[in-house]
């Protein structure tokens, strides 16, 4: 592939991805307390996993921050793009951390397993790290725009329960992507 055929393809991928995170947040919601839950950390993970830092840090803080805005929300907006990258910059510096592990050429006894094994417990260390991040922004901006720092306490599983479901849905799409592009 030439350099100028995967920048089309990195752009192009963002842009997908910035808009799958937009539609995913807008458009598959469920109401919850003051806000909603919704599956466009699907996208924010999946482009961390396929993407440089930077677009997938704009197709996460993007798509979200331009759900906010569309939906009503656009108190949200700043707020929701600092936390969205903190979230892609948290599961690309796993994957980093994969990727370098992979390439240092030591043998493992057992490889398979080994691997798996280091590269599962750095995943699921990252995306504990990064539902912690997003609780943790999230109850803040809830009790600096409302004033009350004990009604954004009920918000907090939410927003874990939001990002489990994102970081399996996406670890597995991300897998299924990797086959796809393996058996070309």
């Amino acid at each position: 592939m030439t350099r100028q055929s995967a920048k089309t393809t990195s752009l192009t991928i963002t842009a997908m991805l910035t808009a799958m995170v937009f539609a995913a947040t807008t458009f598959f919601k469920v109401p919850v307390g003051l806000g909603y839950i919704h599956f466009g950390d699907v996208f924010v993970i999946l482009g961390a996993l396929m993407l440089p830092r930077r677009q997938a840090c704009f197709a996460g803080g993007a798509g979200a921050a331009l759900a906010d805005v569309i939906g009503g929300f656009a108190v949200w907006a700043p707020w929701t793009i600092f936390i969205k990258v903190g979230t892609a910059l948290l599961v690309a510096q796993a994957q980093a951390m994969i990727r370098k592990g992979n390439r240092t050429g030591e043998v493992p006894e057992e490889p398979a397993r080994s691997a798996d094994f280091r590269d599962g417990a750095i995943r699921a260390a990252f995306y504990t790290l990064a539902a912690a991040w997003t609780a943790a922004g999230y109850y803040v901006a809830e009790g600096v725009i409302y004033g009350n720092w004990v009604v954004p306490l009920a918000g907090i599983p939410f927003n874990i329960l939001q990002i489990a479901v994102g970081a399996v849905a996406a670890h597995f799409l991300f897998h299924v992507y990797a086959r796809m592009g393996s058996a070309n």
